[in-house]
């Protein structure tokens, strides 16, 4: 049986009208995010993906859970 890895609501997704945007990424993945490029990164700080500022977020979170497998 393939375990899932918890996740932790990210604090470091990007800002917008309502507050962050709060992606369920695996326990040590983080967001860096400036006015046009969010990048994904693992515990390790190496690049996973990089994503328009206004990007959709389920494509964040599909890209990071695909690589956590």
């Amino acid at each position: 049986m393939m375990r899932t890895p918890p996740f932790s609501r990210s604090k470091a997704g990007r800002e917008t009208e309502d507050g962050l945007t709060g992606l369920r990424l695996p326990i040590g993945y983080r967001l860096d995010c400036d006015a046009d490029l969010m990048i994904v990164r693992r515990p390790d700080g190496s690049f996973v993906a990089a994503f328009n500022a206004g990007g959709d977020p389920f494509e964040v979170e599909r890209a990071v859970w695909e690589d956590v497998e």
